[in-house]
């Protein structure tokens, strides 16, 4: 029998029973949930706030998939939901990533990390509620999801995101951007495995396959092209060789774009792009409004 606490809707903690027959899975679940609040109150002692920031991490993930497990196992519990908001899912993912990025891979970082999935055919309305929800009342949050702006026209490029907390020069793309913006995405994960690796995390199996599929496409980053030989300092060095060629050229033109957008556009289309009109018998011309 395994004693566990549950919390509910007044914030009172309930304890639950729960008859373990073969189940070794939750059992391990619990071993690890206790594990790591036991090295979280050593690091807190010790003052060491890395440590402690990836051990809640950590903890946090663990503690959901614990309370998935004890859900199936009470056949009378009523139904309840530990999947943080979507839109606090997607800015996670962004943050870890620290480049604008595709909604596809947005998705993948947020299943591999944190086994939380996204839904990204509802990612179109999330980035319309964001604006609407800065227009309301601008500034209201310390970051929006917005989408990458294109470097002539100031456009939202589609199915990229961004967090209106960059600087402008990040949020906007220039012809060689979306490869280093990849570049550095890489880069941080492959940190973000070694923490896991050095932490013995559980998601670092999930990881390993994200960030082996995109470190295949860059030259020399997996030995042999065996993903059994991962190496996280190989990969950063490989991804850094590549990104001290493009990144020079990248930062200019983003830069520039940037000092043009600051120039030409109020908050609003810096924040979400402009619209692009296409009119019959002339040109296409972005107008703000």
């Amino acid at each position: 029998m395994v004693s566990v606490e549950i919390g509910n809707k007044r914030g009172c903690c309930v304890a639950v029973c729960i008859v373990l027959t073969v189940d070794e899975g939750l059992q391990a679940i619990l071993d690890r949930v206790n594990a790591l609040q036991c090295q979280l109150a050593e690091a807190l002692v010790a003052g060491d706030d890395n440590a402690a920031e990836r051990l809640v991490a950590e903890l946090s993930v663990v503690e959901r998939r614990r309370n998935r497990l004890v859900h199936r196992s009470l056949s009378d519990a009523p139904a309840y939901n530990v999947t943080m908001p979507l839109r606090d899912q997607v800015i996670r993912a962004l943050t870890l990533l620290g480049r604008p990025a595709s909604a596809r891979l947005v998705a993948d970082v947020s299943k591999a990390r944190w086994g939380e999935p996204i839904p990204t055919k509802r990612l179109s309305s999330l980035r319309r509620d964001e604006q609407a929800s800065w227009e309301a009342n601008p500034g209201a949050r310390a970051a929006y999801l917005t989408a990458a702006l294109t470097g002539d026209r100031f456009a939202p490029v589609r199915g990229v995101l961004a967090l209106s907390s960059w600087p402008l020069d990040v949020r906007i793309l220039g012809p060689a951007s979306p490869r280093v913006d990849l570049l550095v995405n890489l880069v941080n994960l492959a940190r973000e495995l070694a923490a896991g690796y050095d932490s013995d995390a559980a998601w670092t199996p999930a990881l390993q396959r994200l960030v082996v599929r995109l470190a295949r496409t860059v030259p020399t980053a997996l030995r042999d092209g065996i993903s059994e030989s991962l190496d996280t300092d190989r990969i950063r060095r490989a991804s850094q060789r590549e990104l001290e060629v493009l990144e020079p050229t990248d930062s200019e033109e983003r830069a520039a774009a940037a000092k043009r957008a600051a120039n030409q556009l109020d908050v609003r289309h810096q924040l979400f792009g402009v619209r692009m009109h296409v009119v019959v018998g002339g040109n296409a011309n972005g107008e703000p409004g």
